[in-house]
């Protein structure tokens, strides 16, 4: 198969993040001669480790421990990759990561090259978090929608999506509430953060008439929990013109009742909300799935803040039999 140049072609809006490496595996497959316009020092070291060749403490030595990240567990790589679309800098990126400086600068440079495009942004959603508004998301999941929070909101919101996705603490500050209620916070927060992930996800008008759904819901709990929010002007024109469309309206109410349905059967508890992991989840998100926890979940919640809500019924105290018989 005749190779695609524009895949390591620095000026081309197909090249892949990982370019320099793709580059020095040609340039060793078909012993062609370097060229000083496309190929740098980097380019050098990835051919170097791809020759089993490199000292400790030279590039090479760097590209080839981050060449075992790319590699290795998908968890740590999609972390890494999120941060590095953030401005945060090299040696935090490191510490968050427990990776040394050197293997991150070198994972930057050989198969995540994206600081340098941060400007870029319909090669990035295209080429690098594989994700479009009308075919959703492409990449491995949830990696991909952790590209897509880092873009979108910086590493704040990263922080917040990945770990109501991988059921990790949320960031720090971001809890105010105290004892009961604060660990419906925290549920709240995490529906928020998969419903965020949803919404993205959806491509179909079943796909977003559950959201949809979902989103009401959310609110509906807000409500319910004392903590209205304004909803922007823009995302109420969204769901007027949503919920106008017949389509919508009608798989929306099915699935209401289902949802229904299914909650009688079974509800999450609230503990078992707060450590979901969708680190396990398929290349194409399940939206119906997530939905569907979250459904569960607000359920739990309501119930549990009524049972917060509603005393406990007590059993009448006896009057010692004393007391009756000297009445």
């Amino acid at each position: 198969m005749k190779p695609d140049f524009r895949l390591w072609d620095p000026n081309s809006f197909n090249k892949r993040p990982e370019r320099r490496w793709l580059r020095a595996e040609y340039i060793r497959a078909t012993r062609c001669g370097r060229d000083s316009q496309i190929d740098d020092g980097w380019v050098d070291a990835a051919g170097l480790v791809l020759r089993g060749s490199g000292d400790s403490g030279t590039p090479a030595a760097a590209v080839q421990a981050a060449h075992q990240v790319w590699t290795g567990d998908p968890v740590v790589r999609g972390e890494l990759e999120a941060l590095l679309l953030t401005d945060l800098p090299f040696d935090t990126i490191a510490k968050r990561c427990k990776l040394s400086l050197s293997t991150v600068e070198a994972y930057e440079a050989v198969f995540f090259a994206v600081r340098a495009m941060r400007g870029a942004t319909d090669w990035l959603s295209a080429r690098v978090i594989e994700y479009t508004p009308w075919a959703g998301f492409t990449g491995p999941m949830p990696a991909a929608a952790w590209k897509l929070a880092a873009l979108e909101g910086g590493p704040i919101f990263l922080d917040w999506v990945i770990a109501s996705t991988l059921g990790r603490e949320l960031p720090e500050g971001m809890l105010r509430e105290t004892g009961r209620r604060r660990e419906l916070e925290d549920v709240h927060f995490r529906l928020s953060a998969r419903l965020w992930v949803a919404l993205r996800a959806a491509v179909t008008d079943e796909a977003f008439a559950r959201v949809l759904r979902a989103y009401q819901q959310l609110r509906d709990l807000n409500a319910q929990l004392g903590r209205d929010v304004a909803i922007p002007a823009s995302q109420a024109a969204v769901e007027a013109f949503l919920w106008a469309l017949p389509s919508t309206y009608k798989k929306a109410k099915g699935r209401r009742r289902r949802d229904k349905e299914m909650v009688c059967h079974s509800s999450p508890s609230i503990s078992s909300m707060r450590n979901t992991n969708l680190a396990d989840a398929p290349v194409l998100l399940d939206v119906q799935q997530v939905v569907d926890d979250i459904a569960h979940a607000i359920d739990a919640v309501q119930k549990t803040e009524n049972s917060v809500r509603t005393p406990s019924a007590r059993k009448p105290v006896a009057e010692p039999k004393h007391r009756r018989r000297a009445g």
